[in-house]
């Protein structure tokens, strides 16, 4: 699971409002905003920029 950081309200309507959700993610959102990752079952993916350590929410567990 996956914290996105900086992400426009334009781009959450756009996601919410989306016929599919996965594919809007997919094309929009997944390598254009740094995240965070939530839950720890594997390597981290190597696509998309991290985020600046001053961005990440301090209610992400580490």
């Amino acid at each position: 699971m996956y914290a996105y950081v900086n992400v426009p309200t334009t781009e959450w309507a756009g996601l919410v409002n989306a016929s599919s959700h996965g594919s809007y993610h997919y094309d929009s959102i997944r390598l254009e905003y740094p995240y965070v990752e939530i839950t720890n079952f594997h390597d981290r993916l190597p696509e998309g920029p991290a985020p600046d350590s001053e961005d990440v929410p301090d209610d992400i567990p580490a």
